[in-house]
């Protein structure tokens, strides 16, 4: 799955203290594929300054949009089809409506998107012959589609392998600089 949040339109004649964003929040396929055989909705968990902050998307694409000043963590409750017999799922997504040089450009949307795996631990067989004899169709398509970020589980799976394989170096370096400490004192 990949959430995130695509910001297109920053209010710049027209802010109030209240109104200076207008964004976009969703759930997606990684892959853009449709959903439909095992989510039945989704529920976006606003902040609580906004009315009804709890808000339920039945249909795909699962997007929300909404306007807004400020940044703030939205829950996303993934609920299933009632035969996958799987309770709802919590993520968590940051919206961000600054790019991360903190500007505030107009002409360039802020996008913010994160890959999250969902494991369905011992579905029950019904479901899961169903999964395996699945065959992927298109998502319903989305007008913030051109945001959408290309995931690549090999390159994500090497990026990954890079990011442990420094921090054990910079723990090593680390290690190495305390016993020299530790020694001399």
């Amino acid at each position: 799955m990949a959430e995130g949040q695509a910001q297109p339109e920053v209010f710049t004649d027209t802010a109030t203290d209240h109104a200076s964003h207008k964004w976009t929040i969703y759930l997606r396929h990684a892959k853009n594929e449709d959903l439909a055989h095992l989510v039945s909705k989704v529920t976006f968990g606003l902040h609580s300054s906004f009315a009804n902050p709890n808000r339920d998307v039945e249909y795909q694409p699962f997007e929300l949009t909404e306007v807004g000043w400020g940044e703030f963590d939205i829950t996303i409750k993934v609920h299933f089809r009632e035969d996958v017999r799987e309770g709802p799922v919590e993520l968590y997504h940051h919206l961000t409506l600054y790019d991360a040089s903190g500007s505030n450009n107009a002409k360039r949307p802020v996008v913010h998107e994160v890959y999250d795996e969902i494991v369905l631990w011992e579905p029950p067989e019904e479901v899961h012959r169903r999964l395996a004899a699945h065959t992927p169709a298109p998502a319903p398509q989305s007008q913030l589609a051109q945001f959408h970020t290309q995931f690549n589980p090999d390159y994500e799976y090497r990026r990954l392998q890079h990011a442990r394989q420094r921090v054990a170096a910079i723990t090593n370096n680390v290690k190495v600089q305390l016993a020299a400490l530790e020694s001399a004192a």
